[in-house]
C-alpha cells in the first residue's frame, strides 16, 4: 500500500499530463490530465492510434506509444511500475514526427 501512495504522489507531480493504468483501464489522472478530460475508469485502448499490439504484449520497462485525444495525438512514454503502467503525454512534437518515430519503434520491435 505505501508503493500505490508514493506512485500517486508522483503522479501529481508530473508537470505533464499523466495518468495510471491498472488492468488496462484508466486508475487515476494527474492535474494536466483531468484537463484534457482524460477520465478514470475508461479503458486505455480505445485511446491507442499506434501500438495496441506493442502494448497488450507489454511486461515490463518502458514503451513508447502514440494517443489520440480529440484531434490531437500526444506522444506517450509507458512505464510500468508494480501492477500498474504509467502514461505520461507529451504533445510538443508534430504529427509528422511521432508517426515516424512509431514506426521506427515498430521496425526495431
Amino acid at each position: 500500500m505505501e508503493r500505490t501512495e508514493e506512485i500517486i504522489t508522483m503522479l501529481d507531480q508530473i508537470p505533464d499530463p499523466a495518468f495510471l493504468v491498472r488492468d488496462g483501464i484508466i486508475a487515476r489522472v494527474n492535474p494536466s490530465a483531468s484537463r484534457l478530460l482524460i477520465d478514470t475508469s475508461c479503458s486505455v485502448t480505445h485511446l491507442l492510434a499506434t501500438g495496441a499490439q506493442e502494448y497488450a504484449d507489454f511486461r515490463d520497462g518502458y514503451l513508447a506509444l502514440t494517443l489520440k485525444l480529440g484531434e490531437k495525438h500526444f506522444n506517450a512514454s509507458v512505464t510500468r511500475l508494480n501492477d500498474c503502467d504509467l502514461f505520461v503525454l507529451n504533445h510538443d512534437q508534430d504529427q509528422a514526427e511521432l508517426q515516424s518515430m512509431a514506426l521506427a519503434a515498430q521496425e526495431l520491435r
